[in-house]
């Protein structure tokens, strides 16, 4: 809620108000140069900044901000009435400002009483009604009835507070709008027994919700378990799916299922996942169907050595030559895992690959540079040219 505090006014220094050309012609009747004119602007927008600062310095004095909090610039007014040192007095004053930033800015403040507080939560102004939402001293019964305000993002600002209270949450479940139950959902700190009374939602935006929630470790993980795991299985939100499969955060049990989907995009990403377990990696790679997707978790960089080498065993007829090679040209690959694929395979594509990785070992980069193919010589000759460098 809080108004911008220089960057607002250096970005309008282009745009003078419209009384600037009026100034300056003014200034230019009685004697001074246009010049003279712009540099009385700059001056003045210069002040301005100042002001600015000063209305938004905790350690302004008392009286400065009573002036500043009657400033025609209702940035400087805004900022007193974000600034922690700004008295009760000149917060009552201000809640009463014709600028709805300002007001805002004092809807949040715990500071203001009750009488005040009860007023700006019927404002005109939705961003002010928002402002009251999030002032912590904001009773629940003074919260609910903002889950009917006429004014979506009202309701939606209501969905996202920290901790929304138990009763609301209900109310929320059964009677809100499909936005507001996603902004609800997609709340981290909205708790999984809450969740869990949505889940057999069926629309489709509630279950895309859920699907990109982040996974919350702190409370009750086997329910918010759960809530991913339906997720993961439903058939409708492959998308989001792939979304979830990429998460660090997601749970190794979540990706197990992921792992299921016949989804070329999921089954990458599950790969990728940092996260993935050393036995459904090596279940996804051996699928021979599908190198495009081992590849891509290849260049992801967070294959073991092991894990290479029994992809690259697997793969004895080197069938597969599009994944050896980008093993090969990999140059995350770890050393032990190139030379495992130099002395086992000569096929001319792994060369090329060796011959352009600069983590292929120097004994190879030369045998390679002296290869009767010129497309591998050429290449090893410039690697190891670079290497030198």
């Amino acid at each position: 809620m809080n108004a911008p505090k220089e960057n607002h006014i250096l970005n309008n220094s282009n745009q003078p108000p419209k009384n600037d050309d009026q100034k300056i012609s003014k200034v230019e009747d009685s004697g001074k140069t246009k010049v003279e004119g712009i540099i009385d602007n700059i001056n003045s927008i210069s002040n301005d900044t100042n002001r600015i600062h000063s209305a938004w310095n905790r350690y302004t004095y008392h009286q400065e901000l009573e002036e500043l909090s009657q400033d025609k610039n209702y940035i400087v007014r805004a900022n007193v009435a974000s600034n922690p040192n700004t008295t009760r007095e000149i917060l009552e004053k201000l809640a009463l400002d014709e600028n709805k930033y300002v007001r805002a800015n004092v809807a949040e403040r715990w500071e203001i009483p009750y009488e005040t507080r009860l007023k700006l939560a019927k404002d005109k102004e939705p961003i002010v009604r928002c402002g009251i939402i999030l002032n912590t001293r904001t009773s629940e019964e003074e919260l609910l009835s903002f889950l009917y305000d006429e004014e979506t993002i009202v309701q939606l600002t209501l969905a996202k507070i920290p901790k929304v209270p138990h009763d609301i949450a209900n109310k929320i479940i059964k009677e809100g709008a499909s936005i507001v139950k996603v902004a609800f959902i997609k709340n981290p700190s909205t708790r999984t027994w809450h969740l869990g009374k949505l889940l057999s939602d069926n629309d489709l935006d509630i279950r895309m919700a859920f699907a990109t929630r982040p996974y919350c470790r702190d409370y009750h993980v086997s329910e918010d378990l759960d809530v991913h795991q339906t997720v993961a299985k439903d058939e409708t939100i492959t998308f989001y799916k792939e979304w979830i499969a990429k998460q660090e955060d997601t749970p190794k049990q979540v990706l197990n299922v992921l792992a299921e989907n016949s989804h070329g995009n999921i089954q990458e990403n599950v790969i990728e996942n940092p996260a993935v377990s050393k036995d459904l990696l090596l279940k996804l790679t051996d699928n021979r169907n599908a190198p495009n997707i081992i590849i891509s978790a290849i260049y992801k960089a967070h294959f073991s050595s092991d894990i290479l080498l029994k992809i690259l065993e697997s793969r004895k007829d080197f069938y597969d030559y599009s994944v050896c090679m980008g093993i090969a040209s990999f140059s995350g690959t770890p050393k032990d895992v190139l030379r495992t694929l130099y002395y086992s395979n000569q096929s001319w594509y792994v060369k090329k690959g060796l011959a352009r990785n600069e983590n292929t070992p120097l004994k190879i980069l030369k045998e390679l540079s002296l290869d009767k193919r010129p497309d591998v010589s050429q290449i090893a000759a410039k690697t190891l040219s670079r290497l030198e460098d």
